[in-house]
């Protein structure tokens, strides 16, 4: 087994959360064009590795970076 990366999906996930953009946890329904700039959406898979690895929290219905996640940006490589 090689060593631990992330893939692309994630990588541009945690990306995303460090610029201040938060995961919709629901889509993006509902939400008002100001609130929907915002949030942005990942794939159910990406978002449950960024959950089990610890990378990104639930805060409010949404999802937002750990510390953990910013330090994976740092040390982890993309695959």
């Amino acid at each position: 087994m090689g060593a631990p990366s992330l893939v692309r999906s994630q990588w541009q996930a945690l990306v995303e959360l460090r610029a201040g953009h938060l995961i919709a946890r629901t889509g993006l329904r509902g939400l008002s064009a100001d609130d929907s700039r915002r949030f942005r959406t990942y794939p159910a898979p990406t978002i449950s590795a960024l959950l089990r690895y610890g990378f990104i929290r639930e805060v409010d219905g949404a999802y937002d970076i750990t510390d953990h996640g910013l330090r994976a940006l740092e040390v982890l490589p993309r695959r």
